[in-house]
């Protein structure tokens, strides 16, 4: 063999490097379209899966999806594979259609589902969505949906207007006025709000509450639209805690965490998915809160209120009874935060500052409030309730509108019983 010849092997050459930079794209090329045709073969026999499963799938499994996407996620898109194989062990496990129906109703009335400890929110209101794959995963997670169906459809003795046999209303009684009754029936004053709206539809508002029956009655045969408000504070013995919106529902999650869960007690959803947790008002005052006891968390106490079920909110959904139970005391922690807090403020309140509420008033919005405060101030100073109403008359004489003396003697004689 000549000095200029050479023998190329199959895998390496000195003098042809190219031979072995070839043969390697050509393995690389190869171990490519394995590849592809493994995914290939993947997706063919996913798809042949899925096509024989929906084949066999129960009888009633499809009408049960499709019963799901209407009333729980109307954009969804994949009726078949998981859901429907979850439908249809459920439905052959013992389930009806029916109840599995019932399931999806329940997921769909709430932005959040009740399993163990404390309520759990299921992300933001845009993706307050159940996936069928969910509720029919397993027996507990479609009994959580038939209970929250069934709490739903109960009707709560209490935050509920009554069945028309249990009081024979005028012929021309909505299922607000009705509401507006009950409630009245509870010692809770109420008074009418705009038809889808917070704002009262009477000349002084919450001051306007009453409990007479008549004159309830009346109001709402000749205005059946009006929404029902109640007032809360020391008058209706009622506190509510408003959650607001997802920062409500975090926050909420965050004090039970660390305080312990609030007892059960009566609560209604609020149309954008927010809650009203009723309390027994303590016994001493409670003043309106914004952001406290946390972001997103709202107090409706003394010279506040709340809309009531069945009012109407602006995007037309309903205020909503959750929980049915009787209205149950303040936690300890709540109430104590809302106490130091109150003290907090009254450090904050000079005596230049009641001398500019003397001599100057106040807005017409917020006489009521201060008025209380400042009888509540009077109060400390150990001022028999006689002093303190003569004191409360001359500077109410000073307020443009002044509250009537009715008004004025109902605050002194509520601060005077606490």
């Amino acid at each position: 063999m000549s000095a200029d010849t050479h023998l190329c092997g199959p895998f390496f050459c000195p003098d042809c490097g190219t031979v072995l930079d070839n043969l390697t794209l050509l393995i690389q090329q190869r171990d490519a379209d394995i590849a592809n045709l493994e995914r290939e073969l993947r997706s063919k026999r996913s798809t042949i899966s899925r096509l024989y499963g929906e084949q066999n799938a129960h009888p009633d499994a499809h009408e049960v999806i499709a019963y799901w996407r209407k009333h729980v996620h109307p954009t969804a898109r994949e009726l078949g594979g998981k859901r429907l194989k979850a439908a249809s062990a459920r439905l052959n496990g013992g389930y009806t259609k029916e109840q599995l129906k019932r399931s999806c109703d329940g997921y769909a009335l709430k932005p959040y589902v009740v399993r163990g400890k404390g309520r759990i929110h299921e992300g933001p209101k845009d993706s307050w969505r159940a996936d069928a794959a969910l509720i029919f995963m397993d027996a507990e997670h479609v009994d959580e949906g038939l209970r929250i169906a069934e709490r739903a459809d109960d009707l709560r003795h209490v935050l509920t207007p009554p069945r028309p046999a249990e009081r024979p209303p005028g012929p021309s009684m909505s299922p607000l006025g009705r509401a507006a009754l009950r409630f009245a029936s509870f010692g809770w004053f109420v008074f009418p709000c705009r038809a889808r709206k917070k704002e009262p539809a009477t000349r002084h508002g919450l001051l306007d509450a009453k409990r007479d029956e008549q004159a309830i009655e009346q109001c709402w045969t000749d205005n059946p639209q009006l929404n029902v408000a109640v007032r809360t504070g020391a008058e209706s013995g009622i506190v509510v805690l408003d959650v607001d919106g997802e920062t409500g529902w975090d926050s909420l999650h965050a004090l039970e965490d660390q305080h312990g869960d609030l007892p059960k007690t009566a609560s209604v959803v609020t149309p954008r998915g927010g809650e009203h947790l009723y309390f027994q008002h303590p016994g001493r005052e409670i003043r309106n809160t914004t952001g406290f006891p946390g972001p997103g968390l709202d107090i409706r106490g003394d010279g506040g209120y709340v809309l009531a079920p069945p009012s109407v909110g602006t995007d037309g959904r309903l205020y909503e009874v959750d929980e049915s139970a009787g209205v149950k005391p303040m936690p300890s922690w709540l109430l104590e935060a809302l106490t130091e807090r109150q003290r907090a403020d009254n450090a904050r309140i000079k005596a230049t500052d009641w001398q500019r509420f003397i001599l100057d008033g106040v807005a017409k919005g917020e006489r009521d409030t201060r008025m209380t405060s400042y009888v509540g101030h009077l109060f400390a100073l150990n001022l028999p309730p006689t002093e303190v109403l003569a004191l409360a008359m001359v500077v109410n004489g000073q307020l443009r509108p002044p509250l009537t003396q009715k008004d004025l003697a109902r605050i002194v004689g509520s601060i005077a019983r606490r």
